[in-house]
């Protein structure tokens, strides 16, 4: 099982490197000392798992098959979580047309088994009531993930503890 989980995590990882060198020119990850300040706006929404020394922020769509295998992963890995503190911004690419989605999951009271339902076990979940709240949530994100030009899912930011 271990070397299963290793395999699909380093798998994921070159397939996000070939999907970005594939797009070289067209973005550019901004510097750490530009991304944080911008991430700390939005710390505040982040579904978060594990409890590692490492911070890492993730933007994920729920309906991305991508996203989908990188959540199973690190949901089903204890040492991932050990590892690492996952910080999880749902993030729509407009091809899924998952706006409605994850509004509900930003609307439900377990953000985090919302999340897992629907990307992990496939669940639908109910349409929630989108309020105010909600809604400047997913502005406050959006804002961050076009400043920091996210253009893939998932798109991860490692923060080691110290250097916040």
């Amino acid at each position: 099982m271990k070397i299963i989980v290793k395999l699909l995590f380093i798998a994921l990882v070159i397939s996000n490197s070939l999907y970005a060198n594939t797009h070289a020119g067209k973005h550019k990850k901004l510097p750490l000392a530009i991304s944080l300040p911008y991430l700390k706006t939005i710390q505040p929404y982040a579904i978060e798992l594990g409890s590692g020394p490492m911070d890492i922020h993730v933007f994920v769509d729920p309906k991305c098959p991508r996203s989908q295998e990188f959540m199973t992963l690190v949901s089903q890995s204890e040492k991932m979580q050990r590892l690492y503190h996952y910080h999880f911004y749902l993030y729509e690419l407009k091809r899924f047309k998952s706006h409605p989605l994850i509004t509900s999951i930003y609307s439900s009271k377990d953000r985090l088994k919302a999340m897992q339902a629907v990307m992990i076990k496939k669940t639908t979940i109910p349409t929630l009531e989108v309020n105010k709240k909600v809604r400047q949530i997913m502005k406050a994100i959006e804002k961050v993930g076009e400043a920091l030009d996210v253009y893939k899912r998932p798109y991860l930011v490692l923060v080691r503890k110290g250097k916040q």
